[in-house]
């Protein structure tokens, strides 16, 4: 909208807005999609809205439940190092990149792994899920604006490459 020139609460109960151009917008006063839209696109031009309309935006935005869209992308590789002569691998290491899909800032912890099958350790333990240390050396939590994004890559150590390479079978996952 332009610059408000009037707006006022019609005999229905309807916010009704109007610009200099003559354009008028009619909001039901329960539409909470439609109020949230308003508020969201007046932004700066709300000091231009008569007072009993502002009341009446505050008092439904407050009983407005927000639903922002979050989460994030979490992808996991598998880096290898490989002797070309030989073809015998150096070292491994599992490479995962997040991706903050949320409007707002996020910060993002460490990481967790979940297996399956589950690892069984000494004396008949079995976990299926752990974490991994040491990645690139960055701090947790870590700030991820909107659709920034976080590479890591974490080393293998020999022991917890033969504990992956236990639960190799064809439905297994990471």
């Amino acid at each position: 909208m332009e610059e408000i020139q009037e707006s006022y609460i019609d005999g229905n109960g309807n916010i009704v807005i109007s610009d200099v151009t003559g354009s008028t917008i009619t909001i039901n006063r329960n539409d909470t999609a439609a109020i949230n839209k308003i508020l969201s696109d007046l932004n700066s031009n709300l000091k231009s809205l008569s007072l009993d309309v502002l009341k009446v935006l505050e008092e439904k935005s407050m009983k407005t439940k927000r639903r922002f869209k979050s989460g994030a992308n979490l992808y996991l590789t598998v880096l290898a190092a490989v002797n070309i002569d030989n073809a015998k691998t150096r070292a491994i290491s599992w490479g995962t990149t997040i991706t903050n899909l949320t409007k707002e800032i996020r910060y993002f912890n460490q990481p967790y792994f979940k297996v399956y099958p589950k690892f069984t350790l000494d004396n008949g333990l079995e976990h299926d899920t752990f974490l991994m240390t040491n990645g690139n050396g960055v701090g947790s939590p870590h700030r991820l604006e909107f659709g920034q994004t976080l590479d890591v890559d974490f080393p293998v150590n020999p022991a917890a490459l033969e504990l992956s390479e236990r639960i190799n079978q064809e439905d297994a996952f990471i």
